[in-house]
């Protein structure tokens, strides 16, 4: 799946299971910064700001290579448009794994219908001595 982030494109395949080891602990880890960010004493607004982007650029250099923060962001130290990059990969991982839940889902109950369940009611046959 190709992903566009300020004119950047990106891939991402979030059904193949490479990807999902190396992004997962990634957003993981992203999550726990921003945390650390948000709890520390209030201080200088640009110094939060600073630590933000360095957490979300060490997000998609893990992610996606070494270079492709600098590649998508360049030069800007506006930490919303790494946020926006971000809640944009966290919603497209999101929606790939409602629609293997789905199809999982279906699948599942389709074997539930068609296999042992169907056969709840049916007299086996006696065997004759």
């Amino acid at each position: 799946m190709n992903i566009e982030i300020n004119g950047v494109t990106l891939q991402a395949d979030f059904m193949d299971a490479a990807f999902m080891e190396i992004l997962e602990p990634a957003l993981n880890q992203v999550r726990e910064d921003m945390q650390k960010v948000r709890t520390q004493p209030r201080g200088l607004v640009a110094a939060a700001y600073d630590a933000l982007n360095k957490a979300l650029d060490n997000f998609f250099n893990t992610v996606f290579g070494d270079g492709t923060s600098e590649q998508i962001f360049g030069k800007s130290r506006n930490v919303m448009i790494r946020m926006e990059a971000l809640a944009k990969v966290d919603q497209l991982a999101k929606e790939s794994r409602k629609q293997f839940n789905d199809f999982s889902n279906k699948y599942s109950q389709r074997q539930q219908q068609n296999g042992f369940n169907s056969m709840q009611g049916h007299k086996q046959k006696q065997k004759r001595t």
